[in-house]
């Protein structure tokens, strides 16, 4: 096993991969026009149209380990600059070719670079059962200005990509136990071993010995440890995209876009290093940013982070639960970085904007009573009353209420705290998170509105994705009496949630002051602190599909299935203070059931013989109930906004005459009825026959 890993780590000196191609290309057009009015003594100046350009593109692939893996391409497009007109003189022609020689002047220059790199875990005894890949990859660009506005500077920009996948087989891990491989795996029959087989003498006594020790463990010890050992597998899926653009760059590019007289941008930045706010301030004051006050051109940057987690969880034989976690954070950053002349460089108007998702978990308030007087359910009622414990928690935390002299309670709102009233929204997303997720208000997570501090700060990062889950469990069909009756027999349960916000944007009127990290600036129309991040909408989705879900296939093949849906959308709108809910119930219920060897003799004869085949009989029903009402904050008031109930039924026959011919009889009826009286019902019947005929087999 050493010697594995040493061969995992031995290097390769040379590249298995070197490319070059150059390609040069010139052009020259003349154009003379004709004077048409004059008499041939005079000609009208040429118009020229030339350019000559000379690019090159460079490659390199190292396999430096068998574990990592280096690629690298660079494209370099530059131009050979001519005098103006034709070449007609020496002088011209020297100029020319010096510039050629040169290898002219850099208009674009690019380079991308992936490096993969698996580590050795799967080569150690105490981590083979793991596989760990780490992926980064970047890419640069210097786009060369205009000969027009060279004082305008030239433009930079890179991105950065990193990857982490994971799997961790935990079967794998049991498996190495002796004792633990009892549990983790299930126990199948094995054939016989042939009699007039030679074996060795004693050679099958230690597989005797083992299959005596399974069959005597107990089966309290085997309900105890599944469970234990119920952690098959885990995947894990995360990434990172970073990008920067920065225009007003005055230096030149030369090998691999760096100018290595200046050593700028820096081997960070071509390499895919996202610069800070203070890299950015170090760069003007070394002169390499555009000193012109009429420089209007923003500095842009983008960060995306995504992670993906998969678990696999098995109880019991047959018993399988999935787990899924995701989260997706987007930001983009842009502001004006320019010389103000005596004031120096400035970063002028900063601007936020992105989204957040992530999976999430709200089941314990979605069968939440109804108050039989206003409408409203009590989730929402605790909503409304939640918003002062968090107006509080605010208040005490935002080091500008301890200022000598502010108020303690809102002057426009006096039952809610300075600068945090009823609808601020720091007071409303956690109290409806509170609410709807069934926790105290005490310790659900609060927004964090620090100001610009980087392009990868999360305001949202105290909410922590939570895992969905689909149980199926199929070994009914196994067990006595059912495996008489039954050839599958498949319970399934699920749940989907999340919570996103998907728009959400800087306040230009945000204000730190004193660098505490919590605003204070304070609206005069609302009294409310101005936060620094504005959330136009909150969403929270959740669905049972199913809450319970039967599929049974009998001996008969008769195949029944029913499975009964509930779903749950929430949309909070902090703009007009109102909460949308729509809610959603579903049943659907199903049959087919298969008849062999049907004869028709109408159909013909095929190869001597009557067609005979068999024919699938299937029928589906559905019933869903939707209602949607707006519910406004302290009104008790509960508006109705849409409804309906759908029916369905569709019944269909299938018969293939043969291995080209299909037939399908099918018929399909909806009916919709409102709940509300601005809507009308709604019925669709379509129905026909089907022919298919396949041409090619």
């Amino acid at each position: 096993m050493c010697w594995a890993v040493r061969i995992q780590f031995n290097f390769n000196y040379v590249p298995s991969l070197l490319s070059f191609r150059a390609d040069i290309t010139r052009q020259f057009g003349a154009t003379r026009i004709r004077n048409v009015g004059g008499d041939g003594t005079y000609k009208l100046p040429e118009t020229f149209n030339k350019y000559f350009t000379f690019d090159r593109y460079y490659g390199v692939k190292w396999d430096l380990t068998r574990s990592i893996s280096i690629d690298f391409n660079a494209v370099n497009n530059a131009r050979i600059d001519e005098p103006q007109g034709r070449l007609n003189t020496e002088a011209k022609k020297d100029t020319m070719w010096r510039n050629f020689f040169k290898l002219g002047r850099t208009t674009n220059y690019y380079h991308s670079a992936n490096v993969t790199y698996t580590l050795p875990t799967a080569k150690l005894p105490l981590t083979s059962w793991t596989n760990v890949a780490l992926g980064y990859s970047f890419d640069y660009r210097w786009t060369g200005a205009s000969l027009l506005a060279k004082y305008l500077g030239n433009a930079i920009e890179n991105t950065q990509n990193k990857t982490v996948m994971a799997e961790f087989k935990f079967s794998d891990l049991y498996n190495r136990s002796k004792f633990l491989r009892q549990f983790s795996t299930s126990v199948t029959k094995r054939p016989q071993q042939n009699n007039n087989s030679k074996q060795a003498p004693g050679k099958n006594q230690p597989a005797q010995n083992n299959t005596a020790a399974d069959q005597e463990i107990s089966p309290i010890l085997k309900a105890v440890m599944k469970p234990l050992l119920m952690l098959k597998r885990i995947n894990v899926d995360y990434s990172e995209n970073s990008g920067t653009k920065l225009p007003g760059y005055i230096d030149s590019t030369k090998a691999l876009g760096m100018n290595w007289a200046h050593f700028t941008p820096g081997l960070g930045f071509v390499t895919g290093q996202q610069p800070t706010k203070a890299w950015l301030d170090d760069f003007a004051k070394k002169g390499l940013i555009t000193p012109d006050t009429t420089f209007n051109v923003q500095f842009q940057q983008q960060f995306t982070q995504r992670l993906q987690v998969q678990a696999q969880l098995e109880p019991y034989n047959d018993w399988r639960i999935d787990l899924s976690l995701t989260k997706s954070f987007t930001k983009t950053h842009t502001e004006l970085f320019k010389n103000m002349d005596s004031a120096g460089y400035q970063h002028l108007t900063p601007y936020d904007a992105g989204g957040f998702e992530i999976s999430y978990v709200a089941v314990k308030t979605m069968f939440g009573k109804i108050d039989s007087e206003t409408g409203t359910t009590t989730t929402f009622q605790d909503f409304e009353r939640y918003r002062k414990t968090i107006s509080n928690r605010l208040a005490t935390a935002n080091p500008y209420n301890s200022i000598p002299g502010t108020p303690t309670y809102n002057t426009k709102d006096p039952e809610y705290r300075y600068g945090y009233s009823r609808y601020a929204q720091d007071v409303l997303i956690p109290a409806f998170l509170a609410a709807y997720t069934g926790k105290s208000p005490e310790k659900i997570g609060l927004l964090k509105n620090g100001g610009p501090a980087n392009v990868r700060s999360n305001p949202f990062s105290n909410y922590i994705p939570r895992p969905n889950w689909r149980i199926t469990y199929n070994g009914l069909a196994k067990l006595d009496p059912f495996k008489n009756y039954f050839t599958n027999f498949s319970i399934t349960h699920a749940y989907v949630g999340s919570l996103s916000m998907s728009s959400y944007n800087s306040a230009l009127l945000y204000e730190d002051p004193r660098l505490a990290g919590y605003p204070g600036f304070i609206d005069t129309v609302s009294g409310n602190y101005i936060p620094y991040f504005l959330v136009p909408n909150l969403t929270m989705t959740e669905q049972f599909a199913p809450l319970l879900g039967v599929d049974m296939t009998f001996t008969s093949s008769l195949n029944l299935r029913v499975e009964f849906k509930k779903s749950r959308s929430l949309s909070l709108s902090l703009i007009d203070y109102q909460l949308t809910e729509l809610r959603s119930t579903e049943i659907t219920m199903g049959g087919s059931y298969r008849i062999r060897n049907v004869k028709f003799k109408f159909l013909g004869e095929q190869t001597g013989k009557k067609v005979s085949n068999d024919m699938n009989f299937r029928l589906d029903l559905s019933l869903r109930d939707d209602k949607t009402v707006n519910n406004k904050l302290d009104a008790d008031l509960v508006i109705p906004t849409s409804g309906q109930k759908v029916i369905g039924i569709a019944p269909s026959i299938d018969y293939v005459v043969n291995n080209r011919l299909n037939l399908r009889f099918f018929y399909d009826r909806r009916q919709t009825i409102p709940v509300i009286s601005t809507a009308y019902p709604i019925t669709s019947t379509r129905g026909g026959l089907t022919l298919r005929f396949m041409l090619a087999q």
